[in-house]
Parts: structure tokens; C-alpha cells; sequence
């Protein structure tokens, strides 16, 4: 076994303390001793610590060379000039000449609608099914849960608003509405 003993004296201004015995209890002593002084005491970490400290939470290994990731080409935007404005139509305006054949490109309408017609800051999804009646259209189900898929930080076509539940639509939503979805023919 090993016997031997080990030993480590701690001195500061006003204070000395001593520890004795094997190297296990040693060891475990010293790092409670250390860290109640540190925060009694408010002592700061010496810089040597520090340096340590951060290099520990940089785990993982170094990544090797290879080829340079590929550029991707970014789409060409049309002029604004060539837009048709929505923002004096009905509704029922919108509808016809945007003619939205998915149920998120009708629930991102909606949210057009209700931001930037009806000058709403913000509008939740019990807002949306009193205009599905008015176009006569199926209400879907799960109204929240488009408006869910839109908010997320991959899409962001919808931001969230103030209040939990509310969302107001995004530039990149409104840019959504007059390059992805095709005016009706």
C-alpha cells in the first residue's frame, strides 16, 4: 500500500492553514479549503488558472485541410417596380391574384393581410378563421401550428410578437409573397 504522507501548508496575511495524510484526502481538502476561501474571501483567480480554465472548454480536435466549401449563387431578386401593390386591395383581391395553392401560403397571406391592409401589429391564429369564412374556405385544423413552422429561425417568414401567440410578418415573409408565389394567370 502507499504510505506515504503528504502534506501542504497554506499561509495569507492573517491565516495559516496546514493539511496532513494520504493523497486522496490531501488533494480533496485543499480543493474545498480553496474554493470556500475564493468565495469568502472573493479572491481573484491567478492568471495561470484562467488560461487553464480556457483551454479546457475548447473540446473537440482540430478540424484538417481540405477543399474550400463551394459558394452558393444567390438567387437574382426582381425589382420592386415589377411588384403589383396589395396593400389598397380586399381580401378577396389578394386572393385572386396571388391564388395560394398550399394551406401555409394561405395562412402567410392571411398575415399580410392582417399587417399590412388592416394595419394590425401583430394577430393570432383566432384572428385568421373569421377571414377564411369570409373567403369561404375550409379553415384548417391547426392554424397555430403554420404559424409555428413559419416563425422558425430557419424559415422566419412570421416573427413573434410582443405577447406569446401574436406574430407580425417579416420582410423576408412579404418578399416570400411577391417572388414565391406565383401571381394567377
Amino acid at each position: 500500500m502507499d504510505d506515504k504522507m503528504y502534506r501542504i501548508k497554506i499561509k495569507g496575511e492573517d491565516l495559516v492553514v496546514e493539511l496532513a495524510g494520504d493523497h486522496k484526502f490531501v488533494k480533496k481538502a485543499f480543493k474545498e479549503i480553496r474554493r470556500i476561501l475564493d468565495k469568502n474571501l472573493r479572491v481573484p483567480r491567478s492568471l495561470a488558472d484562467k488560461k487553464i480554465a480556457k483551454r479546457r472548454k475548447k473540446p473537440g480536435r482540430k478540424k484538417k485541410p481540405g477543399p474550400k466549401p463551394k459558394r452558393k449563387v444567390k438567387p437574382k431578386k426582381i425589382p420592386r417596380k415589377d411588384r403589383v401593390e396589395m396593400k389598397g386591395m380586399t381580401l378577396e383581391e389578394i386572393f385572386k391574384l396571388k391564388a395560394p395553392k398550399r394551406e401555409n401560403q394561405r395562412v402567410l397571406l392571411l398575415g399580410y393581410y392582417m399587417n399590412k391592409v388592416e394595419r394590425n401589429r401583430e394577430f393570432r391564429a383566432m384572428d385568421l378563421p373569421p377571414l377564411y369564412k369570409k373567403l369561404k374556405i375550409k379553415i384548417p385544423k391547426n392554424l397555430s401550428y403554420f404559424l409555428r413552422k413559419m416563425s422558425e429561425d430557419g424559415k422566419g417568414l412570421l416573427a413573434h410578437g410582443r405577447k406569446q401567440g401574436r406574430y407580425k410578418i417579416t420582410k423576408k415573409g412579404i418578399d416570400f409573397i411577391y417572388n414565391k408565389i406565383p401571381d394567377a394567370k
